[in-house]
């Protein structure tokens, strides 16, 4: 992610690495505070492939792993290399038969609205920091970074749909 806030930032030197990774952090404890923790979550499902397709849920997805016929004691695992292809929560595969796919889903592979309510918020933290936001200053000793209302809306739309809300009070 460093490398693309860079990109994104047109910052070409490494001077400012480690500032960048704090306020990548910053920027992920904001996010968090307003729609609750990133997960990761490791899910496996059984299903036999008849077509070739087999739909995942979740977000996020990167299958980890893929063994087939695992009601065959003597080749449960699927060794060789075989094709497949994910799209929109479709596995589509090139082999049939009873698998076992294990796959991780959630916030630990940052979609890019995420990332681009991130680096939204890194943006105005360095327009800030090098001078090019005016805030009013009352205290020179007590001069604090806040987002601007109109950053924030753009953040909060990018991050309104993964907003996780607590129904059990």
């Amino acid at each position: 992610m460093l490398n693309e806030l860079k990109r994104y930032l047109n910052i070409e030197n490494n001077e400012k690495d480690f500032l960048l990774e704090n306020w990548i952090l910053e920027a992920k404890e904001f996010i968090k505070s307003e729609i609750g923790e990133f997960k990761k979550s490791e899910k496996q499902i059984t299903c036999v492939s008849k077509n070739g397709k087999i739909f995942l849920s979740g977000i996020n997805i990167e299958i980890k792993n893929i063994e087939k016929n695992i009601g065959d004691f003597l080749n449960p695992r699927f060794e060789e290399k075989r094709n497949f292809r994910f799209i929109n929560n479709i596995l589509y595969l090139d082999f049939f038969g009873e698998l076992r796919i294990t796959y991780n889903s959630g916030f630990n592979l940052l979609p890019d609205d995420l990332k681009q309510a991130i680096f939204l918020y890194i943006k105005e933290k360095n327009d800030f920091e090098n001078g090019k936001i005016k805030k009013e200053v009352v205290d020179m000793d007590s001069v604090e970074f806040e987002l601007d209302n109109s950053t924030k809306n753009k953040i909060f739309s990018l991050i309104s749909k993964y907003k996780i809300y607590d129904f059990s009070s």
